[in-house]
């Protein structure tokens, strides 16, 4: 250890902390010193091992907010697709909860372009039909700040 400066505030403090749990003999010291150094390493590579870990869970959070990103942009890009958004907000403004599609039909005269709308809803995952039954559907949310934002 030649060139470092002994700390011998430490070594005074560290001494005595020895005797204060009864280690008095040169030896004891420095087993003791010897063990503290052995807990130090153990913790430190634990450590080491948790950085790494740390850097691979910000690679999960980057991975996923990046998919995120991009399933939002298509869905930008899809949503602007969307020919008649007026009707398209109509019908999911019925779906506080789940609306049988006949109950639709209803909202205008024209069955056709409900029909049509209805479709181009689902393609999007707008909203999902079951039956005759039509539910909420995975972009629902989005599509509805899509049209918020829109107006």
């Amino acid at each position: 250890m030649r060139g470092r400066k002994l700390d011998s505030e430490f070594i005074c403090a560290f001494i005595k902390e020895c005797a204060e749990n009864n280690l008095s003999s040169v030896e004891d010291i420095i087993n003791e010193a010897k063990s503290k150094i052995q807990d130090i390493d153990r913790l430190i590579l634990k450590i080491e091992k948790l950085k790494i870990k740390r850097k691979k869970l910000f690679d999960v959070i980057l991975s996923f907010e990046e998919k995120i990103k991009e399933n939002v942009d298509i869905n930008i890009i899809a949503f602007s697709k969307i020919t008649n958004n007026n009707i398209c907000k109509l019908i999911c403004d019925q779906l506080k909860e789940d609306v049988d599609i006949n109950t639709l039909y209803l909202i205008r005269d024209d069955r056709q372009e409900i029909i049509f709308c209805i479709k181009q809803l689902i393609n999007n995952k707008i909203i999902i039909k079951t039956d005759s039954i039509i539910s909420k559907g995975d972009n629902f949310d989005n599509y509805i700040k899509y049209m918020s934002k829109e107006n």
